[in-house]
């Protein structure tokens, strides 16, 4: 309930903006040179002095009261969409690039002198231990040499690990070998010297060590309009869990973004991910279940969340009752009903 009231507020908020802000009128800013302060209230004066007298103005009140329900119109619309759907089971398609990669690292270029520019690359974001730590380092338009990495807490300043980068047809790389210490946010510092002059590049990841494992996957059955998936996972750090996963069709396709929640005791421990009827499309299993994200949630303020891993990165779904599964319609809560109709009260509004 509370992604979906910060879905639709985010709507909300942007449909204001978009109607606003051609409206708004220049202001000071610290950001913003005087001289181009100066020249869009010129611009104004020209244009006001062009109008021909008589001439018909809109008055910003009277355009947003215009543009207001066709806004909600559109954020009523997406919202319904939203609706058709539980929040447990969201569909997925190759458009969803940060469901369908959620540990991506992305990589920033970071410009040198002449033109030149140098980058680190990582495999991913968050780690999990054992995984090691394969740093790469690509210069181009610029000869670098003297490459180290070293790799720092965030928390205490402590260096943890160093070593130096060997040249390769990737740039430079090396791989810093997990320990059982690191935990929680670490800086990575790449040194080098170009053209006699020294540079260093920072990055962050985040480093786990597993607070519970996916270590298989039971056969879905059918419960009511849900093919139910059992997780059987191994839990070393007793919590409230939240589970995310990618459902697949046997031949690759994506279906279904899923999410689960639970309190797990330490030990072997059995967690439920529910995919909608709807979002099956009609395809037969079995299905592929990937791309795991196993959070142990915060459990008070100011202590951090701890993640966890699956053994296998990919499990089968073995499933061939889709018949078995009912047609009823998900049916939202009463808020989330009340919001939806808020909604399309103000995009009636005249």
């Amino acid at each position: 309930m509370k992604k979906r009231l910060g879905f639709i507020t985010a709507l909300v908020i942007l449909g204001l903006v978009a109607v606003l802000w051609p409206a708004a009128k220049p202001t000071h800013s610290v950001d913003t040179p005087a001289r181009n302060v100066r020249m869009d209230e010129q611009q104004q004066s020209s244009n006001t002095a062009a109008t021909p007298a008589g001439a018909q103005s809109i008055s910003v009140t009277e355009h947003i009261a215009e543009a207001l329900p066709q806004q909600f119109a559109y954020i009523a619309a997406a919202y319904e969409q939203e609706l058709s759907y539980p929040p447990y089971s969201r569909p997925l398609t190759r458009d969803d690039v940060q469901l369908l990669t959620p540990n991506q690292y992305v990589v920033q270029q970071v410009p040198l002198e002449n033109g030149a520019q140098a980058a680190i690359v990582l495999p991913q974001y968050r780690f999990i231990y054992p995984e090691d730590i394969e740093v790469v380092l690509t210069v181009a338009g610029v000869d670098a040499s003297q490459v180290t990495v070293s790799l720092y807490s965030e928390d205490t300043g402590q260096r943890l690990t160093e070593s130096t980068m060997q040249a390769n047809e990737q740039g430079f790389s090396t791989i810093l070998s997990a320990e059982q210490d690191w935990q929680g946010e670490l800086r990575l510092e790449v040194a080098f010297r170009a053209n006699g002059q020294p540079h260093r590049l920072q990055t962050g990841v985040d480093y786990q060590q597993p607070s519970a494992e996916i270590i298989g996957v039971k056969d879905g059955y059918a419960e009511g309009s849900d093919l139910v998936i059992p997780l059987q996972l191994e839990v070393s750090a007793a919590g409230t869990y939240r589970v995310r996963a990618n459902l697949f069709s046997s031949k690759g396709e994506p279906l279904a973004h899923l999410v689960s929640s639970a309190d797990l005791a330490e030990g072997e421990a059995t967690l439920l991910l529910r995919a909608y009827k709807a979002v099956l499309a009609g395809i037969e299993g079995p299905y592929l279940l990937n791309t795991f994200t196993v959070e142990r949630r915060s459990p008070a303020p100011g202590e951090r969340s701890r993640f966890g891993k699956s053994v296998q990165a990919e499990y089968q779904v073995a499933f061939y009752g889709l018949g078995l599964l009912s047609d009823e319609p998900w049916r939202p809560d009463a808020s989330e009903l009340q919001r939806l109709e808020f909604l399309k009260l103000m995009a009636e509004a005249q």
